[in-house]
């Protein structure tokens, strides 16, 4: 994993979650570079299926899921196994797994 791509995964997120981003368009092409090349962690991974959650409603989300039946597939999932609500919120097992592999700034989100 790339250090510095890896760093441009959580200033994407920080930026969206805070509504600071300048293109949804923009967020979700670097988001889905990092993620296809293997530069997000799994909190990464995680915070972005949230954003994703979270923004449905978009047009440009919408349109990002429906043509990307893996992401939608896997944001399905993140629901279906618990460990992100429908309403785009960590559930305790999923804070308690990310604390358990070291990741923390979650909790500040």
């Amino acid at each position: 994993m790339n250090d510095i791509k890896s760093y441009q995964g959580y200033v994407n997120l920080d930026l969206m979650d805070h509504d600071k981003h300048p293109s949804m368009d923009n967020f979700l092409k670097i988001m889905e570079d990092l993620f296809v090349e293997g530069n997000l962690n799994n909190e990464q991974v995680f915070m972005f299926m949230r954003t994703l959650i979270r923004k449905a409603d978009n047009k440009k989300v919408r349109a990002f899921l429906e043509t990307n039946e893996e992401r939608s597939n896997l944001m399905q999932d993140v629901m279906d196994y618990g460990w992100i609500t429908e309403d785009g919120e960590f559930t305790e097992h999923c804070k308690t797994e990310l604390h358990k592999m070291g990741f923390e700034g979650y909790e500040n989100i």
